[in-house]
């Protein structure tokens, strides 16, 4: 295990260099928070049914999106894709240790790095102008960050699979495209999941993206109680084995028979 730590320390470390870019990243962010805020109280104020959610809670929904923002799945890792595209992953595989390990953990670095740059100037924003508020009880805000913790690994492991699918793509380009749209749609992203009609929100609430956005962010609205947080854990958990399985069944398959590109 501490083979694969050195791998994450390293991806860790190159990326929270980028503190110019996290800062301009953290202010789009709270643009367009402000943004689908508006677009949100026009839906309410425009509705004549009881809201499925308080606008509130709605709010806070919108701005735990804009901090998290960087734990989504919306791509393969960058390094991988160059390494891919040169050639230069035939040496990932001559090390002594597991490509899917070593990419991993370069997966959960690349979501943890840039979320803790843009977490707290979004954060310290929001709650100071734009109505951001504390979870209403400590049982929420420990529940908020198991699951969350849960989260990283979970989109890290949907990562991997991106990371994966680059052995035939090998640019990546059309998985991103269709990463993006699945993680905004399904996970809460765009809107909300409580928003939507009762059997899409069902629908949704059972596929992994829900895992991600959607459940951390019930538990610090104190939506789910002290009962929830063990089937929600026990979700996230099985969405992890069943992903991580995939993947790396998948990869297994996918060096049996390798080509090198670049040079």
């Amino acid at each position: 295990m501490s083979k694969y730590l050195v791998f994450f320390r390293a991806h860790m470390q190159t990326l929270l260099q980028y503190r110019e870019a996290a800062v301009s990243g953290a202010i789009v962010q709270i643009f367009f928070g402000l943004l689908r805020i508006f677009l949100l109280k026009a839906f309410y104020a425009s509705s004549t049914l009881p809201p499925p959610m308080p606008f509130e809670h709605a709010v806070i929904y919108i701005w735990l999106v804009e901090a998290t923002l960087r734990l989504a799945p919306f791509a393969p890792i960058a390094d991988i894709v160059r390494q891919i595209r040169s050639g230069q992953v035939a040496y990932e595989w001559i090390k002594p240790m597991d490509v899917y390990f070593i990419w991993l953990s370069r997966s959960m670095a690349s979501k943890i790095a840039p979320t803790l740059l843009r977490f707290f100037p979004v954060v310290l924003i929001s709650s100071l102008f734009f109505g951001f508020r504390a979870p209403p009880s400590g049982f929420a805000l420990i529940a908020w960050i198991l699951s969350l913790a849960l989260a990283v690994i979970l989109s890290a492991v949907i990562t991997n699979l991106l990371n994966i699918t680059l052995l035939w793509t090998i640019s990546g380009e059309g998985i991103s495209q269709l990463m993006i749209a699945c993680s905004y749609l399904l996970s809460g992203q765009l809107i909300p999941l409580a928003i939507f009609p009762d059997a899409i929100r069902d629908l949704f609430r059972w596929l992994p993206f829900a895992g991600i956005v959607d459940l951390p962010n019930r538990f610090y609205l104190g939506e789910l109680q002290m009962m929830d947080l063990l089937p929600a854990m026990a979700f996230q958990i099985s969405w992890i084995v069943v992903l991580g399985a995939l993947g790396y069944g998948v990869l297994r398959f996918g060096l049996r028979k390798v080509v090198i590109q670049g040079g």
